[in-house]
């Protein structure tokens, strides 16, 4: 092979294993049984030829999956460890598998990394797992066949991956003799595993090509129209794009092309990652590479069909640049019986039922979840095809031309399928591996309900009314406790009537609800209510009911009369203790210091203290009313305030002095509200040659 001719095998290797990630969130799992026993150290021109290749191959795998895939690296040098990847920062992933330390002469090819990798897929909980087994020799401890097939079905029926092996040799006989040990022997027959041959070092690239359009979803043909002229690059594409990748090698690290813009009628495109690559031998030949993603400017949008119009930082020669699309779609499989109902898939396993039919369907379906096939404009070079063990048929095309589909019998034996959609120059994606596997079913059941004819109450006792009672029969039968815990009841239709369902060990009781938190608010009425009973088998058709429930309305007093004396009452009782709490009230301790006087000053009688608060039920039960009190011939008002008492209007005169002042200045316009007494204010009366005086305090004060 020419450097030149190997430069552009490694352009199609790095684009083949980009270019295709599906487009919806089901992520890929991968495990790579990566083999660095002593023999890879052999080869044609320099020592470890292989194990370069392979390492490189290595690095550019890890480069190409998505952040949000899952990839585990196990090394036969360390066959029981698994090294989780970190793809979230996949330049420093690559550097470390490039710092791998080179094997060892003489050390061996253990058969428990395949194992370790086994069980690394199945702990991922993955949907999408990939298996690929890199070696050069055969196992020196595999088990026997006896041991390793029934693991194998089990792991095939738990996680349905994909196993790829690439076999290195020198020579056609020597590879086939590692394709017919048993231990690869088991994995063709058992689980549809794809055998790679790669004769000598440098056919390891062109092998990896074709590995990467497996794994990737990659197909390497003419598609999309692109035109490369001098720093332009122009793609027509039919379909819409997850991604458009640029990639440009060159045997110097400088110059590579960089890019500079990108728009699809008019919508711009960017470049979230570039990952430069290099040989990482470079004595043996030297190789440095740029790859460049572009995708849309809002996380997770597709590249629409179109024009894309991209310009770089210089001038490249056509053969110097590959641009690869990545078409926006995935391969969505799953499996009916004759009558259109879902079987369920398990991992890797599905089970019909034994002696019947089942149909397998494929569709395209886009990140929005359209079908892609009416978009498809070459609809003759689509082919999606069926394999069924180490059969395959080619898949029709549904009328609807929405999905591809195959009628099969239920085989006698556990087999294997899978399916394939090969678009060329666009898209080739394979399916999990699954196992196909008949079990008993018995035949379905004819459901009914046995329930009585209707429902009815009167409003006021739906409480105390028994809940209409539905018993589920199968092909007339009572249904036992323990079969019935298979059984669920959906409420189709509730015509508006609130419908409270409880089960119990053998049926369900229905009842209404009334509304909350009036429950003369609750509808009346006739209401049919359309009930449905099924089972977790989808074979059994459901039953089902429509229900009679009747509410009688009653008269207007015997609904509303107790709510409107409850109201009533409860007005009464906030009418009161509003009154209770606004009554104006004398202050604790607060009293009149009453004292008699001539005018001339001379005193006549000792002040006497009258204390203002009234009795208790007075001052605490009585509402609204203000607290009031005789004080010798003067009566004192509470007010709403503790630092003065009011005087009624009614008892003042002329001769009633505050302050020395007059409370009545004219006798024809008297005050038209009540005055206040402050505390330590006093009310002076005169009467005759006395004066009367009343000063207000709100303590007693000694004399």
């Amino acid at each position: 092979m020419s450097p030149r001719s190997f430069f552009y095998a490694w352009l199609l290797l790095l684009g083949g294993l980009y270019a295709a990630l599906p487009a919806s969130a089901q992520h890929r799992t991968v495990a790579v049984v990566y083999d660095d026993s002593g023999s890879m150290l052999s080869g044609n021109e320099a020592v470890g030829r292989r194990w370069v290749y392979a390492n490189y191959a290595l690095q550019m795998l890890t480069g190409m999956l998505s952040e949000e895939d899952q990839l585990f690296v196990v090394q036969m040098s360390t066959a029981a460890q698994a090294e989780a990847m970190m793809l979230a920062q996949q330049a420093a992933a690559i550097d470390s598998m490039r710092q791998l330390p080179m094997p060892v002469d003489g050390s061996p090819t253990p058969y428990g990394s395949v194992a370790t990798a086994m069980q690394a897929l199945e702990a991922s909980g993955g949907t999408d797992n990939w298996m690929l087994i890199i070696t050069d020799g055969e196992f020196n401890d595999a088990p026997p066949v006896d041991f390793i097939q029934p693991r194998v079905r089990t792991f095939m029926e738990r996680t349905g991956a994909r196993v790829l092996f690439l076999l290195i040799g020198e020579n056609d006989a020597e590879v086939q003799g590692f394709a017919d040990q048993p231990a690869v022997a088991v994995w063709r027959e058992e689980a549809q595993a794809s055998i790679y041959r790669a004769l000598g070092p440098q056919d390891i690239i062109a092998q990896m090509q074709r590995i990467a359009a497996d794994i990737t979803a990659r197909t390497f043909g003419q598609g999309p129209r692109i035109v490369v002229q001098g720093d332009r690059v122009r793609v027509e594409t039919e379909l819409p794009l997850r991604r458009l990748t640029l990639l440009q090698q060159d045997p110097q690290p400088e110059p590579l092309v960089g890019f500079t813009s990108a728009s699809v009628d008019g919508q711009g495109l960017r470049a979230p990652s570039v990952l430069d690559a290099a040989f990482p031998e470079p004595s043996i030949l030297d190789l440095y590479g740029r790859l460049t993603h572009l995708s849309r400017t809002a996380e997770g949008r597709t590249i629409p069909a179109g024009t894309i119009d991209v310009r770089l930082d210089r001038n490249v020669a056509t053969n110097e640049l590959d641009v690869l699309p990545e078409v926006a779609a995935r391969l969505a499989v799953r499996f009916v019986d004759a009558e259109g109902i879902p079987i369920a898939v398990q991992g890797g396993l599905v089970e019909p039922c034994r002696g019947s039919s089942f149909r397998i369907e494929a569709a395209l379906i886009s990140p929005e979840g359209d079908t892609l096939t009416q978009q498809i404009q070459r609809p003759n070079d689509l082919d999606v095809r069926l394999r069924l063990s180490a059969q395959e048929q080619a898949m029709t095309l549904h009328p609807s031309r929405t999905r591809f589909e195959r009628l099969l019998a239920v085989p006698d034996s556990a087999t294997t399928a899978s399916v394939s959609a090969v678009y060329p120059g666009y898209f080739n994606y394979l399916s999990s591996v699954y196992t196909v596997r008949g079990v008993f079913c018995a035949p379905p059941r004819a459901l009914d309900l046995s329930t009585p004819p209707s429902w009815e109450a009167d409003l006021d006792k739906v409480p105390d009314t028994a809940p209409l009672t539905l018993t589920p029969t199968a092909d007339g039968q009572p249904v036992m406790p323990h079969d019935f815990e298979q059984w669920s009841l959906d409420v189709v239709d509730d015509d508006g009537l609130n419908l409270n369902v409880e089960r119990d060990a053998t049926g369900w009781t229905l009842k209404p609800r009334r509304s909350r938190p009036l429950w003369q608010l609750t509808p009346t009425g006739t209401f049919e209510v359309t009930v449905e009973a099924r089972t977790k088998d989808a074979r059994e058709t459901p039953a089902r009911q429509t229900l009679s429930f009747t509410i009688h309305d009653i008269g207007f007093w015997a609904k509303w009369g107790l709510l409107l004396v409850c109201a009533l009452v409860l007005l009464v009782l906030l009418w009161y203790l509003i009154g209770i709490i606004r009554k104006p009230r004398f202050a604790a301790g607060s009293g009149i210091n009453h004292q008699r006087v001539q005018r001339s000053g001379v005193t006549r009688r000792q002040p006497s203290w009258y204390p203002l608060p009234t009795a208790w039920a007075n001052r605490w039960l009585v509402p609204y009313l203000p607290e009031s009190r005789r004080v010798e011939g003067m009566r004192f008002v509470a007010a709403p305030k503790s630092y003065f008492v009011k005087l009624p209007i009614g008892e003042l005169n002329e001769d009633m002095f505050i302050s020395g002042l007059p409370i009545i200045e004219d006798p024809e316009n008297p005050p038209k509200r009540d005055p206040t007494l402050q505390n330590n204010e006093t009310l002076r009366i005169k009467t005759g040659r006395s004066e009367e005086r009343y000063t207000y305090l709100t303590a007693q004060q000694g004399f």
